[in-house]
C-alpha cells in the first residue's frame, strides 16, 4: 500500500483504541499474521477499528478515498474491498467466457501488473470511459482472485468502481507509475535479445508488418489437455531482412483481430513474451532464434493499412501490399523447379503515379487471375525486385497473395485518375527526341532511336525479355530488351543491317554489371527504316566469315572468326560448364533431359572444365571462354588438381588471377555479343601467351596502337 499519511493514520488509530503507537504496531503484525487476506498495515488498522467498533466514517473516508490505494504487490488471493491505482498497458479482446462474455484490462505500476477482470454489461465501462493504453486508472472496491502466471488477477462487479485519474489528488501517484510502454520496431527487438544475457525475461509490446500468417494447430498434451497455437511472421517495417516470429497460444488464437488482419498489415502486439527458440539456436544464431509468445492476455490491434504508391517503391522491399488496376492482359508462360514444370504469370499494373510489371510464382493464384481484364482492382501482397535492365518489378511469391476487387479498394484511387496518368505520361512520351547517335543516351529517360540492326536472339528462358536487339550507330552498341510478344514476332521478319526505327524505348534508372540497355514494351514499336540486302537471321547464330590477319579487339567484328590479342584484367569463373554438342556454344537450359544452348539447339551437352577470363586492348573488352589443354596445361603448371576446382574454387581463383593478370595473350576464335555494352565474347580455338621474342611485331604493333587508342580516348 501506498506509505503517505501512514504515520498520521497511525496516530489517529491509536487515540481511537487508546493505545500506545507500540501497541498498534504490535497488534498490526498479529492481524497480518493471522487474518487471511490483511497483508498492509492500513487494512489491518480497519480490521482492528471494526473489532473495537470504532469505525467511524472520517476513519472510512480517509483510509478508503486517500490512504487505501494499494500497491499490486500486496495484493493476495481473497482479498475483497480493495483500491489500486495503475496504468493500463493494454486492453484484450472481448471473449467468450463459459457463460458470458468477459474481457481483461492489464495495469501496472511500480511493483507489479494485474488483470482487472470484466464480465458481462461490465466490459462496456471501456467504450463508456473511452478507456485507452497509457491511461491511469483507479479501481475501488475490487476482488482479488487467483494470480495467473505473473499476473495478479482483480474482479469487478457491481460494486466496483472505475475512475480515469484526472484530478490533481492523485498527482503523486500517478507520477510514481512506469511511464507508457515503449513500442519496439522488429529490429529493436533483436538487438535488444543480442544484448541481455536473460532475454526471456522480457515482456515487451511490439509493431511489425504481417509477412505470413499460419492456421491453427492443435495438439494434446500428455495429461489428456488440447491446446491451440497459431504462427505469424512480422518483418521491420524498414528493415524487411529482420524477421520475427510470433506464436499465438491458447484464446489469443481466437482474438476476433486475428480474422481481421491479412498479410501486409501492420499489427502492435502488446504484452508479447520473449522465447529463444532452441532448435533454431543450435543450427543458427540466437537473433534468428528469436520469438514472441502471445497469452489470452496479450492483444493484437490492427493499424491503419500503409498504403505505398508505386512512385515510391524501391528494390529490396518485402512484404508490402499495394492497390492496382491492371492494365493488360495477363500472360501466363512455364519454367522448370526441381525437374517439376510450373506456371507463372505476368501482368502490367498501375496506379495514379506509375506503372509496373508484375510477376507472380504462386500458382494457387494464377488460374483465378487468368481471366483478369483491363481496369481490374487489385490488391497485391509481394516483393518490389529490380528485373533486367533496373526496371523495377513487383513478385508475389509462394507466399504472396492477390485480391480482386478487394471491398478496401482506397475510394481516392479511380479508374479514370489512372487512365488520366497514363494518356499524361503517353503524351509526355510523345515529345521525345530522336537518337542517331548512341553517346546522346542518357538514362531513366524515354526517346526513339535509330540504328543499323548487327544481332538477333530470341529468349529461350521462361524469364526475362522475350527476345534482344543490338544495334549500332557505326561507332558504338547498344542492346535493346524485348518485352512485347507482338514485336518478338516481328523481328523474324528483320534482316541483319536493316536501319530501324524503334518508337518509346526507355533507359533504366542505373547502369548495372557495367551494361546499358535500352527496353521495347508494350507501347514502343519497331519501323525498317532502310532494308538491308542481307537475309541473314541470326536468331540461330553461326560464324559468317574469318579475318586471317591480327586485328585489334575494338575491329573484331561479330559473327566472325578473328586472331586477336589482348592484356587479360580479370579471371572470371572456373568450373565445369555444359557446352552444345552440335555448335560447342554454352548451354543456358536443360529441360526434359535435353540441354538448350545460345543458338537455341536441342542437344545432350557435354561438360568440359571451363575457363572464363577478360582481355583489353585499351578500347574495348572481350570475354574469353577456354576449354581443352591450355585449361589442363594451367593448372599443370599452377600444381592444381581438377579436384582442387571443385572443392574450393574461391582459391583456385585467386590463385589463378594473381598468375595470368598483365599478361598479353594470342588467341584466335569465334566471336558473338555478351549482352554486356561494348563487350564482346569469343569462343577460343586456340590460345597462348605472347612470346617477347616471336611475337615482337605483334607486340609491338599492339603497343602502338594501344597508345593511339588512349590518346584518341583523351
Amino acid at each position: 500500500m501506498f506509505d503517505e499519511n501512514i504515520e498520521e493514520l497511525k496516530s489517529h488509530a491509536a487515540s481511537v483504541l487508546k493505545i500506545s503507537i507500540e501497541e498498534l504496531e504490535r497488534r498490526i503484525l498479529e492481524v497480518k499474521r493471522n487474518i487471511l487476506g490483511i497483508a498492509s498495515d492500513k487494512m489491518a488498522i480497519l480490521y482492528l477499528l471494526s473489532q473495537e467498533g470504532s469505525l467511524d466514517p472520517e476513519i472510512i473516508e480517509k483510509v478508503t478515498a486517500q490512504y487505501a490505494i494499494m500497491r499490486l504487490s500486496e495484493l493476495r488471493p481473497g482479498m475483497r474491498g480493495v483500491s489500486v491505482l495503475g496504468r493500463i498497458i493494454r486492453i484484450t479482446p472481448l471473449r467468450q467466457g463459459k457463460n458470458t462474455i468477459f474481457l481483461d484490462i492489464i495495469i501496472e505500476d511500480n511493483t507489479g501488473r494485474a488483470a482487472i477482470t470484466l464480465f458481462g454489461s461490465m466490459t462496456s465501462i471501456v467504450k463508456d470511459l473511452n478507456l485507452k493504453v497509457g491511461t491511469p486508472i483507479l479501481i475501488k472496491r475490487g476482488r482479488v482472485g487467483r494470480a495467473l502466471g505473473s499476473y495478479i488477477r482483480i474482479f469487478v462487479d457491481e460494486d466496483t468502481k472505475i475512475e480515469v485519474v484526472e484530478s490533481d489528488r492523485f498527482k503523486k501517484l500517478v507520477l510514481n507509475l512506469p511511464p507508457p510502454r515503449k513500442i519496439l520496431d522488429v529490429t529493436e527487438l533483436l538487438n535488444m535479445v543480442e544484448k541481455l544475457q536473460s532475454p526471456e525475461t522480457l515482456d515487451v509490446d511490439i509493431i511489425g508488418r504481417i509477412a505470413w500468417i499460419g492456421d491453427i494447430k492443435e495438439f494434446t498434451k500428455q495429461d489428456g489437455r488440447i491446446f491451440r497455437n497459431l504462427t505469424m511472421l512480422l518483418l521491420d517495417r524498414k528493415n524487411p531482412n529482420d524477421v520475427l516470429r510470433a506464436v499465438l497460444w491458447g484464446s489469443s488464437t481466437e482474438f476476433p483481430s486475428i480474422l481481421n488482419i491479412r498479410k501486409g498489415d501492420t499489427i502492435i502486439i502488446r504484452g508479447g513474451r520473449v522465447k529463444i527458440n532452441e532448435y533454431k539456436l543450435a543450427s543458427s544464431s540466437i537473433r534468428n532464434a528469436v520469438e514472441v509468445h502471445l497469452s489470452g492476455f496479450s492483444s493484437i490491434e490492427k493499424l491503419a493499412p500503409e498504403v505505398f504508391k508505386l512512385k515510391d517503391l524501391t528494390a529490396g522491399m518485402r512484404g508490402v501490399a499495394i492497390y492496382v488496376f491492371a492494365i493488360s492482359q495477363p500472360r501466363i508462360g512455364s519454367f522448370m523447379r526441381n525437374e517439376e514444370e510450373r506456371r507463372y504469370l505476368t501482368i502490367d499494373v498501375a496506379d495514379d503515379t506509375a506503372t509496373m510489371r508484375m510477376v507472380v510464382w504462386n500458382e494457387n493464384l494464377i488460374d483465378d487471375l487468368s481471366s483478369l481484364t483491363i481496369g481490374d482492382k487489385l490488391w497485391v501482397y509481394g516483393n518490389i525486385k529490380m528485373g533486367r535492365g533496373d526496371l523495377l518489378e513487383i513478385h508475389v511469391p509462394d507466399n504472396g497473395d492477390i485480391k480482386v476487387d478487394p471491398p478496401d479498394f482506397p475510394l481516392n484511387l479511380s479508374w479514370e485518375s489512372v487512365k488520366s496518368f497514363i494518356d499524361q505520361a503517353i503524351k509526355d512520351i510523345g515529345e521525345r527526341k530522336l537518337i542517331q547517335n548512341f553517346e546522346e543516351i542518357t538514362l531513366d529517360s524515354y526517346f526513339d532511336i535509330e540504328g543499323y540492326l548487327e544481332f538477333i536472339e530470341k529468349n529461350p528462358l521462361d524469364r526475362g525479355p522475350i527476345a534482344s536487339l543490338i544495334l549500332s550507330d557505326g561507332k558504338n552498341r547498344i542492346k535493346a530488351l524485348i518485352w512485347n510478344e507482338n514485336l518478338a514476332d516481328k523481328i523474324d521478319k528483320l534482316s541483319i543491317g536493316s536501319k530501324l526505327h524503334i518508337t518509346n524505348v526507355k533507359t533504366p534508372r542505373d547502369i548495372k554489371d557495367r551494361e546499358l540497355v535500352i527496353h521495347v514494351g508494350n507501347r514502343s514499336d519497331i519501323e525498317i527504316v532502310e532494308e538491308s540486302n542481307s537475309m541473314t537471321n541470326k536468331s540461330t547464330f553461326e560464324p559468317e566469315k574469318s579475318i586471317e590477319s591480327f586485328i585489334l579487339l575494338r575491329d573484331a567484328p561479330l559473327g566472325a572468326i578473328v586472331k586477336t590479342f589482348g592484356n587479360i584484367i580479370a579471371i572470371d569463373d572456373i568450373s565445369f560448364r555444359k557446352f552444345c554438342s552440335k555448335c560447342n556454344q554454352l548451354i543456358i537450359r536443360s529441360e526434359n533431359g535435353e540441354d538448350i544452348c545460345e543458338n537455341g539447339h536441342i542437344s545432350k551437352g557435354i561438360s568440359k572444365l571451363t575457363l572464363i577470363l577478360e582481355i583489353e586492348d585499351g578500347k574495348r573488352l572481350a570475354e574469353v571462354i577456354i576449354t581443352g589443354s591450355f585449361v589442363d596445361d594451367l593448372l599443370e603448371k599452377l600444381k592444381i588438381a581438377v579436384s582442387d576446382v571443385l572443392v574450393n574454387r574461391e582459391k583456385i581463383l585467386e590463385q589463378i588471377s594473381n598468375d595470368l593478370i598483365g599478361k598479353v595473350i594470342i588467341l584466335s576464335g569465334r566471336t558473338r555479343p555478351s549482352g554486356r555494352q561494348n563487350i564482346i565474347r569469343i569462343y577460343a580455338d586456340s590460345i597462348r601467351f605472347a612470346d617477347p621474342k616471336k611475337d615482337l611485331n605483334i607486340i609491338t604493333d599492339l603497343i602502338n596502337k594501344y597508345q593511339k587508342n588512349i590518346e584518341e580516348s583523351r
